[in-house]
């Protein structure tokens, strides 16, 4: 299973690239072509710079249901604590394919021939390649900051999952009535209203999302130093946020001892470590006139 996961983390790039296509608003008039009536309007341009951050923020937020059901389902893990820390390791994989895989191959995919046949320019080809994408990040962070933590605040997962069992027992409720038969859980819906509602704390997802936001700003700060305020302002966010869930949402189930502390911790060094060196080789690409080390 590890080694699927691998082969997932190294070919993210293409989903990614996929989804980046498929927000662009000039690639879906193509398929909807009563969007060019829109086009040049604040509307579309509005559009154009935060769909394709929201579609990859959409498909993020579902791989750590994804991962808990693989430790579950086909792994058979036990522990609650388990789980949350091989979905959160195996999330933040992903999360460093999003960052840097992703631009690794966009740069080969882009200059092939160029790289083919000039091998001596590889590293200043990628090290150019990296700040084209740093709007493309900054506006992750910044979907994140606004869209995403109110999203988290309104639990709208919870609110999907209640409704549709709502529906389900309404369609099961008319079912019965037109059989003439008396549904028998509808005495006790509303004892067990509270418990369909899942407020045991996902802690994978929080800390996944949490490093994302840190790796952007981190890896950019030097490159492209507008990420750093919108980082501020979504970790400004996030911990109101969650000290407002820890407080009157969550409920804990289960005890691992302050195991996440120390994956985190590890995973978070490893960040500004790939950030340093990040910027290091794009320092030294550019022949600056003092050492990049000093």
């Amino acid at each position: 299973m590890e080694i699927i996961l691998g082969l997932c983390v190294l070919l993210w790039s293409f989903p990614v690239t996929f989804i980046y296509s498929l927000g662009s608003l000039d690639s879906l008039s193509k398929v909807l072509p009563f969007l060019k009536d829109f086009e040049g309007s604040s509307m579309y341009t509005s559009v154009q710079a935060w769909l394709p951050q929201a579609l990859l923020l959409g498909v993020l937020s579902l791989l750590p249901t994804l991962l808990d059901a693989i430790s579950i389902g086909w792994e058979r893990t036990k522990l609650r604590s388990r789980i949350q820390e091989k979905t959160f390791s195996r999330y933040f994989n992903f999360q460093l394919s999003n960052i840097y895989v992703t631009v690794l191959v966009g740069s080969i995919l882009e200059d092939l021939k160029g790289m083919i046949d000039h091998p001596q320019q590889i590293l200043e080809t990628l090290a150019s390649s990296i700040p084209k994408v740093a709007v493309y990040f900054c506006g992750v962070v910044i979907t994140k900051s606004t869209g995403g933590l109110a999203l988290e605040l309104l639990d709208v997962g919870n609110v999907l999952k209640k409704g549709f069992s709502k529906v389900c027992s309404l369609l099961c409720s008319c079912c019965c009535w037109l059989c003439g038969r008396k549904h028998e859980e509808e005495e006790e819906e509303e004892d067990e209203e509270e418990e369909d509602i899942d407020t045991t704390p996902r802690y994978a997802q929080i800390y996944g999302d949490l490093l994302l936001a840190l790796l952007i700003a981190l890896t950019y700060a030097v490159l492209f130093p507008l990420t750093t305020p919108f980082a501020f302002l979504y970790f400004s966010g996030a911990y109101f946020v969650w000290r407002y869930k820890a407080m009157y949402v969550h409920k804990i189930q289960y005890e691992s001892g302050g195991k996440m502390f120390y994956l985190v911790f590890k995973r978070t060094m490893v960040g500004v470590y790939l950030a340093v060196g990040v910027t290091v080789t794009y320092l030294l690409t550019k022949r600056p006139t003092m050492s990049p080390f000093l």
